[in-house]
């Protein structure tokens, strides 16, 4: 049940992933103010989007990493 109200989340996520993947080569080639602002934003809504998966259901939990 909770895995398929989170699936329109979890594909959501995949497109930020290969948006990011994209946002992250062109920001390296060209550092320019607009392509970091937009890996930030795309950074953000990736971190949303776990944030609502992890506490949309109660089976997913994510370590937090060692610092």
């Amino acid at each position: 049940m909770a895995r398929d109200m989170n699936r329109p989340l979890i594909n959501y996520l995949t497109r930020q992933r290969h948006l990011f993947e994209k946002q992250a080569r062109r920001t390296y080639q060209d550092p320019a103010r607009k392509n970091v602002h937009e890996l930030r934003v795309t950074i953000r809504r990736i971190r949303a989007a776990l944030w609502l998966i992890e506490h949309g259901s109660p089976r997913i939990s994510f370590r937090k990493l060692p610092s």
